[in-house]
């Protein structure tokens, strides 16, 4: 599908979401868990603030499966990530 000079978080984030709105959390979640692998290596502002997204979308799918605990685990990590490196998008957090 893809080459390995595509694979990027962006890349994994995009197709996770694409996942994600399919229905196919699984699927979405690991591109998830992949993109986060990549994020956490990187060291620049954007890829900290990227970390929080995949930390919402991971708590968006583990709640339509319902699975509540790690939705919940996972919204503790995106404030946590946004209240440090991004307090404006605080506010998507519903």
């Amino acid at each position: 599908m893809f080459n390995k000079e595509e694979e990027s978080s962006s890349v994994f984030g995009n197709i996770a979401r694409c996942y994600q709105k399919k229905g196919m959390y699984n699927e979405a979640i690991q591109k998830l868990e992949e993109s986060l692998n990549i994020l956490k290596q990187e060291k620049s502002l954007n890829s900290r603030i990227n970390i929080g997204y995949a930390y919402q979308w991971l708590a968006e799918i583990y709640l339509k499966k319902g699975e509540t605990k790690k939705s919940k685990e996972y919204s503790e990590l995106c404030i946590s990530q946004w209240n440090k490196y991004a307090p404006g998008l605080l506010r998507l957090i519903s």
